[in-house]
């Protein structure tokens, strides 16, 4: 089995540390120009404690000429994504192919990748997880969906610009659909400043609606410290997500609107690299949402 990352600062060196507990053999390529983020790809790769021993992992700064990927993870910063996937094109034409969100910052962009992928006749993924994590799965298992479903996130500075794309996501798989509008907009009137050089974060209030009239707010209070809360609700049930506290309240008209408390957990990208990575190998899926998908979402 052949892997390839491309981005190895700090989302691809944690999907690193997920192939290095693959139990199946495998040969790992790594690209990144920084020597810096090879340097601690490599520190990282090698602190894993259940590690395979039997891999064969290489480091490279450009991307070499390579034949038979089996998978591909594109992790690098989206502004020069597109490009990346171009040149890795012109030399392999991996079977599978996890990208980073967010995926790309024009829809030409985005196009112009789905495009090259058909072509090549490579499945491509974006890395969502909320939908591959095994909380938000067994929540999923309890919902039952009669009627419009109701949505809300909202906290402080949790980075609308940049992370929205994750709930929208969520909210797309809660309901079994991508046919989603953007139904109302309230943004605050100031673009702010990104933890990443570069680039830029917003702050305000997003309302979505899908085609059966299901509902998502979110909500980023740029000047306030409150945890993020994930709210779900149907007419006969109600769930409220705590991710920092790691718990989930959970109200039904089945129990009276009682309110019981269970764990929530959220997966680590190592550990769910791990799992992603063998579902494609040996069925030939995963629980990300394809890039055909995404694109519909990206495109909001």
């Amino acid at each position: 089995m052949k892997i390839l990352i491309i981005g190895a600062g700090q989302i691809g060196s944690r999907h690193l540390q997920g192939l290095a507990r693959l139990s199946e053999k495998s040969e790992i390529i790594v690209v990144d120009p920084s020597e810096d983020s090879i340097n601690i790809a490599r520190e990282r790769f090698f602190s894993v404690e259940d590690i395979n021993s039997e891999h064969d992992i290489n480091f490279f700064n450009e991307i070499p000429s390579i034949d038979d990927i089996n998978v591909a993870i594109i992790a690098t910063s989206s502004d020069i994504r597109k490009n990346v996937i171009l040149d890795l094109l012109k030399q392999s034409s991996p079977e599978h192919m996890i990208i980073e969100k967010i995926a790309f910052q024009s829809h030409d962009d985005f196009k112009e990748i789905i495009s090259a992928l058909e072509k090549n006749d490579i499945r491509g993924w974006v890395n969502c997880p909320n939908r591959a994590f095994e909380s938000y799965k067994s929540l999923k298992r309890q919902l039952v969906y009669d009627g419009p479903l109701f949505m809300e996130v909202y906290g402080g500075n949790w980075g609308l610009g940049s992370n929205s794309i994750h709930y929208l996501d969520l909210f797309s798989y809660l309901i079994e659909s991508s046919e989603i509008e953007i139904a109302s907009s309230f943004m605050d009137n100031k673009i702010y400043d990104s933890k990443r050089n570069g680039f830029i974060e917003l702050g305000g209030t997003l309302i979505f609606k899908s085609n059966n009239d299901d509902l998502l707010f979110m909500r980023d209070m740029k000047n306030s410290t409150r945890p993020v809360n994930v709210v779900i609700s149907t007419q006969n049930q109600h769930f409220v997500v705590s991710e920092l506290l790691g718990e989930v309240e959970i109200m039904t008209s089945e129990d009276d609107w009682t309110i019981s408390k269970k764990k929530f957990e959220l997966t680590n990208q190592s550990s769910l690299t791990t799992d992603l990575v063998m579902d494609i190998i040996k069925r030939n899926k995963t629980e990300l949402i394809s890039l055909q998908d995404s694109y519909k979402l990206h495109g909001l």
